[in-house]
């Protein structure tokens, strides 16, 4: 690890900690699928409590990572974020906004990247997680995006949400390996993911993984470092040739 890696290492321990010693729940800031590797990879050095990710719905990527004890775990616990949901004023005078516009407007107010959790872009509106201490101030002072006049409100977010930004891919692979459905997600030789792989730039539901062998099941969630990621929906029938027929889908 590097000496920021090695920083929230630190950090991470210290809450975990703070839960053992004071029986109190602790959360961390959201964390990427590379901090969340860090975490998952050094498991063993943390004090023997409970935790879980939480980042708003079933499939997101960047996530608050929560100690409890269990005399401490309610279901119905407040989580510490809100989603909001920014939208153009008047449709007829909006930009083309993008994941970047929303995410720069908001750091643009001086806020941390570790208090934002994803931004789901669907059509000029966006839904974005924050922590929840931040809410008011950027509903009070978040007015413009780009040239865009918005609104910001919070609203509801279900946690079962599918990404509309999503493409179904149909195929067949010799082996439900991960080089071999990375390649067909991605439309890429299996040279070029096996260099990905074996360059950390892999994760598989949030743990990076170094072996382009590893077995992948339904329902696992792959992304890889600046190409997106895929579900690998469904594993359906064997063809007479001996290939497995896959469903993939995949988001940008």
């Amino acid at each position: 690890m590097n000496k920021d890696e090695q920083i929230l290492l630190n950090k991470l321990k210290d809450l975990a900690h703070f839960t053992y010693q004071k029986n109190l729940v602790s959360y961390s800031d959201y964390l990427n699928l590379n901090e969340q590797n860090i975490f998952l990879t050094n498991i063993n050095s943390f004090p023997k409590i409970k935790y879980k990710f939480l980042g708003g719905y079933d499939h997101a990527e960047r996530k608050l990572l929560n100690f409890y004890t269990d005399t401490l775990y309610n279901d119905s616990d407040q989580a510490p974020y809100s989603c909001i949901q920014m939208s153009p004023l008047n449709e007829k005078y909006t930009d083309n906004l993008t994941h970047r516009d929303f995410l720069g407007s908001l750091l643009g107010l001086g806020i941390d990247r570790g208090k934002v959790g994803d931004i789901i872009v669907e059509e000029n509106r966006a839904f974005v997680f924050i922590k929840f201490n931040l809410v008011t101030f950027v509903i009070d002072n978040l007015r413009k995006v780009k040239h865009t006049i918005i609104s910001c409100d919070v609203v509801e977010f279900p946690c079962n949400y599918t990404l509309k930004s999503c493409e179904e891919i149909k195929g067949t692979v010799q082996s439900i390996r991960l080089d071999s459905v990375a390649a067909l997600a991605l439309r890429i030789s299996r040279g070029i993911i096996t260099g990905l792989i074996e360059g950390g730039k892999v994760f598989i539901n949030g743990k990076q993984i170094l072996s382009n062998s590893t077995s992948l099941k339904s329902g696992d969630i792959v992304s890889v470092r600046g190409m997106g990621r895929f579900i690998l929906y469904q594993i359906n029938n064997t063809t007479k040739k001996g290939r497995i027929s896959i469903t993939i889908q995949r988001y940008s």
